[in-house]
C-alpha cells in the first residue's frame, strides 16, 4: 500500500518512475538479525526522474537498472542508511544535464548534494536531523573546497 502511494504521489509531481526499482549490489551482506533471516547483500531503490513536457525524459545511455557499488564505511559515513557518492553520481550523470537542478528531500549524508556539486548541478536538499544537517553541511564545505582546487 505505502509503495503504491509513493509512485502515485511521484507521478503526481511529474516524475516519471519505474514500477519495478533499481537494485544496489553491495560488496557484503548487512547486518539485520541472522538468527531469523538472511542478511541482505543488496538494497533497492526507486530512480525517478522530472518529465519533460509531460514526457519521459531519456536517460543519457543504455543502462541495467542492477548497480554494483562499495558501500561507504569508516569515518566516511555520517548516516546509517547512506549510498555511496559514486553510485549517485552515476545516476545523475545518467538522467541530468550540467546546471540542472537535483533535488533531495530527505538529504541524511548529503551524498546526493555532494554528487550533485561534483557533477556540476544545481543542488537542493532537506534534512530535518540538525546533527546530519551540520554533518552534511561540512561535508559539502569541504567537497566544495576539494572542487574550487580541481578547477584552478
Amino acid at each position: 500500500e505505502h509503495y503504491q502511494k509513493l509512485l502515485e504521489l511521484l507521478r503526481k509531481a511529474g516524475f516519471d518512475v519505474r514500477e519495478v526499482p533499481c537494485v544496489w549490489i553491495k560488496e557484503g551482506p548487512s547486518f539485520s538479525n541472522w538468527e531469523y533471516k538472511p542478511m541482505p547483500q543488496y538494497e533497492c531503490f526507486f530512480f525517478a526522474v522530472k518529465s519533460v513536457a509531460g514526457a519521459p525524459k531519456q536517460l543519457k545511455e543504455p543502462t541495467s537498472d542492477v548497480f554494483d557499488y562499495k558501500r561507504t564505511k569508516g569515518m566516511d559515513k555520517i548516516h546509517p542508511t547512506e549510498k555511496p557518492i559514486d553510485l549517485i553520481r552515476r545516476l545523475i550523470l545518467l538522467s541530468s544535464a550540467k546546471k540542472e537542478l537535483v533535488f533531495d528531500p530527505f538529504a541524511g549524508s548529503a551524498a546526493t548534494l555532494v554528487a550533485s556539486i561534483l557533477c556540476d548541478r544545481k543542488c537542493l536538499g532537506i534534512e530535518m536531523d540538525t546533527d546530519y544537517y551540520n554533518a552534511s553541511m561540512a561535508r559539502i564545505r569541504n567537497y566544495m573546497v576539494e572542487k574550487e582546487l580541481e578547477d584552478e
